[in-house]
């Protein structure tokens, strides 16, 4: 009888303790480095919406909050990956309009749902872009350009099925011209070739190119938005020039979708505290993006919507 009252006392002694340390450890999150997974190289916009929110979110943690490049499959690579990462809080996605192209592109099994959307922070229009020595000085003239020499005219992109291929691809079909499209692994490198004069344009991202733009490198024929790029009000949109074709990169950050909620509001608080620091504000500013704060709920459908679009849209432009 003793034996069993001891029995009893020690099997409750065990639950209480384990209950304890189970509600200690999650009170005690974030106890260690935090990463945020970059789907693209060093250099483009992805890589620095990354770095620039990473910095306050540690400082509201307490705990290193790092950037990890994982580039390659238009994105494939570091989505997969995060989408099988333990939800624990400890890997943060960034979740560009990628996650809603990359497995209709058949670069990846990750999709919108296989996340918790954090926030959208920011999203910011394509552009068509080329050498600033080049004699090609309006979109007028590339289209020309490019019915003189179909299919062979070379335009970078930051891989195939990602979003400035599928933009490339968009303003393409409605221009009537037939273009080589050259996959790069993310913006920066296909950036890089045509600085170098490997290929004859890049579609990418108008604040990408800001830097080159200003050091007079290279020149923006026209974004494909509906209205006009702040930060260089001069450049025509392509509606403006006859040519009926808008695409938008946005960029949010998420978690792998069983995170339990007390640690996804962690998360959340310190993204949005970051988000509205003034060095996350400045880099928007000075890099033309659009500061576009979208909370949790709204984003998952939104991401899921866009998922539904290029579901139908991807396999119609790359022909399978």
């Amino acid at each position: 009888m003793i034996m069993k009252k001891v029995f009893v006392v020690l099997s409750v002694f065990l639950l209480v303790s384990v209950s304890i340390f189970a509600n200690g450890a999650n009170e005690t999150f974030p106890s260690k480095q935090i990463t945020i997974v970059c789907q693209a190289n060093p250099g483009g916009s992805s890589d620095l919406n990354c770095r620039t929110i990473a910095p306050g979110m540690e400082q509201e943690l307490g705990v290193p909050v790092v950037v990890e490049n994982r580039p390659g499959a238009g994105g494939g690579i570091a989505l997969s990956y995060c989408a099988s990462a333990p939800a624990d809080g400890y890997t943060i996605a960034h979740l560009p309009v990628d996650i809603a192209q990359v497995k209709p592109a058949g670069n990846s099994d990750a999709e919108p749902s296989d996340f918790r959307f954090l926030a959208r922070v920011s999203y910011h229009p394509a552009a068509i872009i080329v050498k600033s020595d080049s004699e090609l000085e309006t979109l007028d003239d590339f289209i020309e350009y490019a019915k003189s020499k179909p299919g062979q005219v070379t335009v970078g992109n930051s891989g195939t099925g990602a979003i400035w291929h599928l933009a490339a691809v968009q303003f393409e079909k409605a221009a009537g011209i037939t273009l080589n499209h050259i996959p790069f692994e993310g913006a920066a490198p296909s950036i890089t070739a045509l600085m170098g004069g490997h290929i004859d344009a890049i579609c990418a991202s108008a604040a990408e190119v800001r830097s080159q733009v200003q050091s007079g490198d290279l020149k923006i024929l026209a974004v494909l938005s509906d209205e006009r790029f702040e930060l260089f009000p001069e450049v025509p949109t392509a509606k403006e020039c006859g040519i009926d074709v808008s695409v938008l990169c946005w960029l949010s950050f998420g978690v792998p979708k069983d995170t339990p909620d007390d640690v996804f509001n962690v998360l959340y608080e310190a993204l949005k505290k970051s988000y509205e620091s003034d060095t996350y504000q400045s880099m928007l500013a000075s890099n033309g993006y659009t500061p576009g704060w979208m909370e949790p709920e709204e984003m998952q459908a939104y991401a899921e919507e866009e998922y539904e679009i290029y579901s139908k849209l991807i396999p119609e432009i790359l022909g399978y």
